[in-house]
């Protein structure tokens, strides 16, 4: 049996210990590598291309990575040789053979290198260590020699497509893509896409680049669990039509529990998640602006369709970097929306590498998070005006924003009952008005009535922070 050794600090300042021919085998070595290493007065050989396929067939538990001529000894008082592979600053024992576990080169190369199945190169050396039985000393240290080698993979196509109800029966239909990450497959193998739907029975089903090319219904793919028998909220597993005993189309019956269905798809271990989805009305606001310790500013949703829209104010006051997140719900990070949720990133909204940024530095911004679409958009607030038939719609009344209230401030306004506006910018993409009657300033909207409430000083709330409503106060 070969036994993997997992090498801490301590144990590696032992050996240097005990030896004055050292060399810091973690440094990458950069000279070509030849057939056959030198090792001391002995040899170490490079093998043949190591073929994870091969090994599978012939149901191997270790294999050969290269060929050892033992160095000899002048010291009679050790004995007992053994060997140490390094791989990077991973270190085996391996036998005089040359055999490593099979499972513990695949972990390396998975781990180091990715999934895909390409012939790999794989840098190596082998000391010898001999023991007294009570000290070690490293006797030799190869040259460095290439350990080549090719993992067994299924075949992977990049791209993955649903079909059915929320798109259309055919197999060569392209669609409803999946989202997936710009990661190669075989190193990020898992799909998803979110699509809306309606009380009853959805049926679908999905295909990848084979199945649009072959434009075969065989290769489309479908429930191992049976034909709208697949699992709902837990993971299945799937495969080809070809392969299966019936259709296996996918099925989600919905009766008022859901307005999307999530379906996630792990090409590599052949499973499946789908996960029903009913959008909260808000989600909320934490990060550097409060010290990542308060979700108060909120967006909402009123469809409770996951898109998400309002304004934020986002700052740094303690120099950690102007970042953020979004909570499901508010104080809880199960379910956060991170950068990783986005693959569209619109405006001054910027991917943080897991936080989320603005571009424009302090200030508030204008918000649209569409969850569904895995996009989000921030723009910023670099004036909020007031604008109506008291100036002639004419110009805006320029706002100042209160960072201590949470508000924007104007005063002498001269704001009349015959109707006026917020809007940012100095133009009506994104403007604020009543959320039905003129009068009601305590619910604003988005593209709402014209304001009816006549006054000189206006406070304008937009964060939510304070309430679950836009709002103003005019005096």
């Amino acid at each position: 049996m070969f036994k993997k050794l997992i090498l801490g600090i301590t144990l590696v300042s032992a050996m240097v210990a005990c030896t004055d021919d050292y060399t810091d085998w973690s440094a990458p070595q950069q000279n070509p590598q030849p057939e056959t290493a030198t090792f001391g007065n002995g040899s170490v050989a490079a093998v043949n291309l190591i073929d994870f396929a091969k090994l599978l067939e012939e149901d191997l538990d270790s294999v050969q990575v290269c060929t050892i001529q033992a160095p000899t000894s002048s010291d009679a008082a050790y004995a007992s040789p053994y060997y140490l592979l390094h791989l990077g600053e991973s270190v085996y024992e391996i036998g005089a053979s040359g055999k490593m576990a099979v499972a513990d080169l695949k972990y390396y190369i998975e781990a180091n290198y990715g999934k895909a199945p390409y012939e790999r190169e794989i840098e190596a050396t082998v000391e010898q260590w001999i023991s007294n039985g009570t000290t070690s000393v490293k006797t030799a240290t190869s040259a460095p020699f290439v350990i080549k080698a090719k993992l067994l993979a299924p075949e992977l196509y990049p791209n993955l497509y649903l079909i059915g109800a929320p798109s259309e029966w055919n197999p060569t239909c392209t669609a409803m893509p999946f989202a997936h990450s710009d990661k190669n497959v075989y190193d990020d193998p898992v799909f998803t896409i979110t699509f809306p739907v309606t009380d009853g029975d959805c049926w679908f089903a999905f295909a990848d680049d084979k199945t649009v090319e072959t434009a075969d219904w065989n290769n489309v793919f479908g429930a191992l669990e049976g034909n709208g028998m697949n699992l709902v909220g837990e993971t299945g597993h799937f495969d080809r039509r070809s392969a299966l005993t019936d259709e296996g189309s996918f099925k989600v019956s919905v009766a008022g529990d859901a307005k999307y269905v999530k379906f996630t798809v792990d090409v590599l271990n052949s499973t499946y998640l789908i996960e029903k989805i009913s959008y909260g009305e808000y989600i909320y606001f934490i990060g550097a602006t409060d010290g990542w310790s308060q979700a108060a500013q909120k967006l909402q949703s009123p469809a409770n369709d996951g898109v998400y829209t309002g304004f934020v104010y986002c700052a740094d006051p303690n120099g950690w970097g102007n970042q953020f997140k979004f909570q499901t719900v508010q104080g809880s990070w199960d379910g956060e929306i991170n950068s990783g949720h986005f693959t569209a990133f619109n405006d001054a909204a910027v991917d943080c590498g897991g936080n989320i940024g603005v571009s424009g530095g302090e200030n508030v911004y204008y918000f649209v998070v569409d969850l569904p679409g895995k996009s989000i958009t921030a723009t910023e607030v670099k004036t909020m005006g007031i604008i109506g038939d008291f100036n002639g719609w004419g110009g805006d009344v320029v706002m100042t924003w209160n960072a201590e209230e949470y508000c924007y401030e104007a005063t002498n306004a001269g704001l009349t009952a015959n109707g006026w506006k917020f809007r940012i910018n100095n133009d009506w993409a994104i403007n604020l008005g009543a959320n039905g009657d003129g009068a009601n300033i305590g619910d604003l909207c988005a593209n709402g009535a014209n304001i009816s409430v006549a006054g000189n000083t206006v406070k304008l709330y937009p964060t939510r922070k304070t309430s679950d409503k836009i709002f103003c106060t005019v005096e």
